[in-house]
């Protein structure tokens, strides 16, 4: 690698303890960067989390640091690399508080600074923090924004201070409310829901920040791309944005109502993105609302709204005020009200007024199997779930796939079954890793999972695209992947630098969940405490090899599947479709020979390699690679990249 790693990253440290209240745009100055030491020079190059994490380590626990930092893949603004990384204490139950969100805010912010590090409280409790083109941090009382949603402070800040990028939080985080957001933008804005971020914020004596500086040019990256616009995944969601979430959850008896529909959809995304997954609420003649996202909506219905259209205005309420919906629900879902939109914004709007509530650890959303449940339960990150979801491993996979990402491990046998639990610890934490690292970049963790769950790229080709420095590595993915293990490790000595408790210790009665979170501490470090005091390790015996054990061939007589299917799928297949074949045939020869039948299809079914594509579903329940498919069966298959 040739890279000097060496590099100081530009952080510009913000101390607000000393600022008088009657501040009205002072340059504010910095304060001295702390000595980094606590990650790897080449891991902190990565910036993004890695950066925000080495400087916590270094920080004073007693200042709660507040955070925003881009990573590398934004400063060189390649395609779908526009995301900023909000680090904070989580006010919620002290651990880190760690999101992802889109926007021009990460672009602007990268064009002067890596790292914006915050401290100390801004007596007033109504500032505005102002960067401008020239690098320089002011600060701005403003009392009129006080009882602003996020989105029109930060609709606000561009008509008073100019045209740039906001991060406001709403008057949920100034009431005291622990699990308040923050947002991004404002046409529509993007939102950052989990941990209380937007509580973390206003602990501060801030209302919001605002960048000024212009965007970083957008950077020329042919290969990658023609390569996010090659993804059938990546295809649906930019249809159907997370909301296609929404079909796999009916698939497997999640939910029973239908996935929400605006009124006149609109498609957003962040800049730069040729796939872009926000579904913008509202009915074409009034101004945007937000985008809608199915961690959002998902805990509402049946929680708090009765159908779709309720849960769209009731989320719209929880965003107007600045609340997290899943937490919201989590307050009031106990004899609460159900589906009627005045008593329920009585209900939110009285939540607000009573403010911060005892303290507790974050809800995290259900999941379809122990593996599932690994990263939120044992992850120091937060509990958002695409900071570890299983992308490759939930809802059935092909066992290839896994063997090419991951060449340096020989995984067990059986892995790519739904059933065992032998080695989905250790897969859990291998995609922990890997979204660890893309984040840090700053680059979508949605299409990094679409490239590489479609073989669109391999590991080693997105790791070099991302990282140019691992050209010329042996490995470049592995290294790439245990760059992002660092990460996470970091995370986990963060709770023992801050006294917080350690995450992943309780195991119940869950046989498989307790060796899955066996499985995730070795990998990881942690000692039967969940602290990070053993050395990691990602070469665990799992007492199997990879190849399977030879079995006699079935005999095979003529028959028929029927497949029914969603967005995109359906578009290319029709909602429902039948072919005869021989049968009984694994997922991956059945979605051959449905390709065979339904050539315009065959982008959709399998990749160059006829690795299945889609998730297949029977009755609810998700098939493995070697399930063997019947004449007369019935099957689902959903397209999608999970998270939400």
């Amino acid at each position: 690698m040739s890279k000097d790693y060496s590099t100081k990253p530009r952080v510009l440290v913000l101390d607000f303890s000393g600022v008088a209240g009657s501040v009205s745009g002072e340059d504010l100055g910095g304060q001295p960067v702390p000595e980094l030491a606590g990650i790897s020079q080449e891991v902190r190059a990565l910036g993004g989390a890695a950066l925000a994490a080495d400087l916590m380590l270094a920080l004073d626990p007693s200042r709660d640091p507040f955070i925003l930092s881009v990573g590398a893949a934004v400063v060189r603004g390649l395609p779908t690399a526009a995301r900023t990384t909000v680090s904070a204490r989580s006010p919620l139950d002290g651990g880190l508080a760690e999101g992802q969100v889109g926007s021009e805010l990460g672009r602007r912010l990268a064009s002067v600074w890596d790292a914006l590090v915050l401290l100390g409280e801004f007596a007033g409790g109504d500032g505005v923090l102002v960067v401008d083109a020239e690098a320089r941090a002011r600060l701005y009382r403003r009392p009129d924004m006080v009882g602003l949603s996020a989105g029109e402070k930060n609709a606000q800040a561009v008509r008073d201070f100019g045209p740039g990028a906001g991060l406001s939080a709403g008057p949920a985080a100034r009431a005291g409310v622990r699990h308040a957001h923050l947002a991004a933008g404002h046409d529509p804005p993007s939102f950052v829901g989990r941990g209380g971020l937007g509580r973390a914020l206003a602990q501060h004596g801030l209302l919001g920040i605002h960048v000024l500086a212009e965007p970083v040019p957008s950077g020329i990256s042919p290969v990658l791309s023609q390569s996010l616009t090659q993804s059938p995944r990546l295809q649906a969601r930019s249809m159907g944005g997370t909301l296609e979430l929404f079909d796999a959850e009916q698939v497997r008896g999640g939910v029973d109502l239908p996935m929400p529909r605006t009124l006149d959809p609109q498609r957003h995304g962040c800049k730069g993105c040729p796939t872009p997954c926000g579904i913008v609420l509202g009915d074409g003649r009034g101004p945007s609302q937000g985008t809608m996202r199915f961690s959002a909506l998902s805990p509402l219905l049946g929680g708090l709204a009765s159908d779709s259209e309720h849960a769209q205005k009731v989320l719209e309420v929880c965003n107007r005020l600045g609340l997290d919906a899943r937490e919201a629900t989590r307050d009031l879902a106990d004899g609460g009200p159900m589906g009627d939109v005045p008593q329920v914004t009585v209900a939110l709007e009285d939540l607000v007024r009573r403010g911060a509530g005892p303290p507790r650890s974050p809800s995290t959303r259900s999941a379809s199997s122990p593996m599932g449940q690994v990263g939120p339960l044992a992850s120091a990150r937060g509990v958002d779930p695409m900071r570890s979801f299983p992308f490759l491993g939930e809802g059935g996979f092909d066992p290839a796939r896994l063997v090419a990402l991951a060449p340096d491990i020989t995984w067990p046998k059986d892995i790519g079954s739904s059933v065992t639990g032998s080695g989905k610890g250790s897969l859990a934490a291998w995609h922990e890793d890997l979204v660890a690292a893309v984040d840090a970049l700053g680059f979508c963790s949605f299409s990094a999972a679409g490239l590489l769950a479609d073989g669109v790229l391999s590991l080693d080709q997105l790791a070099v695209v991302l990282v140019p420095a691992l050209e010329g590595d042996a490995q470049p993915g592995v290294t790439l992947r245990k760059f992002g293990g660092e990460i996470a490790r970091a995370a986990h000595q963060l709770l023992l630098h801050w006294g917080a408790p350690p995450r992943g210790i309780e195991e119940g009665g869950d046989e498989d969940l307790g060796l899955l979170l066996r499985e995730y501490r070795c990998w990881r470090g942690l000692d039967s405490k969940g602290r990070p005091t053993l050395e990691p390790s990602s070469s665990i015996d799992f007492t199997a090899v990879m190849t399977p054990d030879p079995a006699p061939s079935p005999v095979r007589v003529t028959g028929w599947v029927e497949f029914r299917s969603r967005g995109l799928l359906a578009e290319h297949l029709g909602s429902s479709c039948r072919i005869e074949m021989n049968l009984p045939a694994t997922p991956r020869e059945v979605l051959v020979a449905l390709a065979g039948a339904q050539p315009d299809a065959a982008w959709l079914l399998h990749d160059r390699h006829e690795l299945p594509l889609p998730a297949i579903w029977r009755r609810g329940v998700a098939l493995g690679p070697e399930t063997p498919i019947q004449s007369g069966d019935e099957l689902d298959l959903v397209l999608v990249v999970p998270g939400g």
